[in-house]
């Protein structure tokens, strides 16, 4: 997967994904730490999402939350949506989503991953808090 921020401003972000996926993911793959970004913001607030995912697969998208990993290795995650297939929200015009108090960064998994290469891309538009 290729993660690209196409923008990291004062207070916006673009995070574009494209790639193939060969399998499900269990374990959550790490999209961005906000500590990684400039300012290093302590929160994000989810503004818009575009999807294009080959048919069938669908990913699902977490905040990646700052406790302690479970006994199996993987981080604390609280579900933001399932995308599936097309499509996109603009949640400035109906309700932004909110990081967690307690989020540190965001990841997805996939799933229903029947024909791999399984190709994709997504595109997130933030604003820094």
């Amino acid at each position: 997967m290729e993660i690209t921020i196409g923008a990291d401003g004062g207070k916006n972000c673009h995070i574009t994904l494209t790639g193939e996926m060969r399998k499900n993911t269990v374990a959550p793959v790490p999209i961005v730490y906000f500590n990684s970004l400039n300012g290093s913001p302590g929160a994000m607030r989810l503004d818009g999402i575009q999807f294009a995912l080959q048919e069938k697969m669908g990913f699902n998208l977490w905040w990646i939350l700052d406790e302690p990993i479970t006994e199996t290795g993987v981080p604390k995650l609280k579900l933001i949506m399932p995308i599936e297939s097309r499509g996109g929200f603009d949640f400035e015009r109906i309700k932004p989503i909110q990081s967690p108090h307690n989020a540190i960064g965001m990841a997805l998994t996939a799933f229903r991953v029947s024909e791999p290469p399984m190709t994709f891309m997504v595109m997130l538009d933030f604003t820094k808090q």
